[in-house]
């Protein structure tokens, strides 16, 4: 457990510009900022390296531009996330590994990703109970062995919920097939609203 891995989503993918909503400009600096300061906050408390794991979607020089202080990597997040100390995304599907390998997760809540990108990451955050953070916060004041004592207590619920998702009457369900499900509730939800 080598790395505190980041879960990249991609600030500007698709699903978000087809629905006609455009993270502008400075939102993504204001994000960018945010997160570099989060994770700079935890290499320190935890002194540990920080992985950034790119969506393949994503500008993979946008993202080391602004985020100079990290590895940032594309095409390897299964292996970064095996050697995770603690991971930390948005809403990302790859996090599905993380809870079969018991990793420490806290979910990033980020106001400038936009609305649905906010929204989206609830998927996982209350099916999970997840340790959330608000990477805009002025000041993070953690307590290192609170903070760990939570994000422990958290891995032993994984399996419960994976259980119930994945193990229905004998019946295995893919990951696949959960998410495009988990998906297709979101978006419904969102219509009749």
């Amino acid at each position: 457990e080598k790395y505190i891995v980041y879960l990249d989503q991609n600030i500007n993918h698709k699903d978000t510009s087809s629905r006609g909503i455009k993270i502008n400009e400075q939102q993504q600096l204001k994000f960018f900022e945010s997160l570099s300061k989060y994770l700079s906050y935890l290499k320190k408390l935890f002194n540990k390296d920080v992985i950034i794991c790119l969506h393949p979607s994503s500008d993979y020089k946008k993202y080391k531009e602004n985020l100079k202080n990290f590895k940032i990597i594309k095409y390897q997040t299964e292996k970064y996330i095996n050697d995770a100390y603690l991971v930390l995304f948005h809403s990302s599907s790859s996090v599905m590994q993380a809870f079969f390998k018991k990793k420490r997760i806290i979910n990033l809540k980020s106001l400038s990703m936009g609305k649905l990108n906010d929204a989206r990451r609830f998927l996982y955050l209350n099916k999970f109970n997840l340790l959330q953070k608000d990477i805009e916060e002025k000041k993070y004041e953690m307590n290192k062995g609170k903070l760990l004592k939570s994000l422990n207590k958290n891995t032993r619920n994984y399996f419960k919920e994976l259980k119930k998702k994945f193990f229905i009457e004998n019946r295995y369900n893919t990951v696949e097939s959960l998410i495009i499900e988990d998906i297709d509730n979101f978006f419904n939800l969102n219509t009749r609203s």
